[in-house]
């Protein structure tokens, strides 16, 4: 396999990957995906948390945690994975968004999405 890619001909169609290349692509398949027994229900929200934002989301996600005695995530951890009972919250945080998962239960014989996942959605 050669470094560089061709578009094209000639030396114009001729692409050199990025120094950081490797060590971003490791980066992000060093975040496998979960699991998932079924019926589950998934809730999948991100959350713009670039600059300033992304210390006040880790502190917030660090006093979540605490305050229900379990583990938070270090200072230099990019994702978590928290199990309270029998829901589950995976974080992640990249360098503009913040992902939060959200894994529960799903009743086998019962209807799709319900009961609602907040009170403000079964209104």
């Amino acid at each position: 396999m050669s470094a560089y890619v061709s578009i094209g001909d000639g030396e114009a169609g001729r692409l050199i990957p990025h120094p950081l290349r490797s060590s971003i692509l490791s980066e992000l398949h060093a975040r496998p995906f979960t699991a998932i027994s079924v019926p589950t229900r998934v809730l999948h929200f991100a959350f713009d948390t670039s600059g300033a934002r992304a210390q006040t989301d880790r502190a917030n996600l660090a006093e979540f945690c605490t305050k229900r005695a379990l583990q938070p995530p270090s200072s230099t951890e990019k994702h978590h994975r928290a199990m309270f009972g029998s829901t589950v919250l995976r974080w992640e945080q990249h360098s503009e968004f913040t992902t939060y998962t959200w894994e529960m239960p799903s009743d086998p014989g019962g209807t799709p999405f319900l009961p609602a996942a907040s009170p403000a959605s079964s209104r």
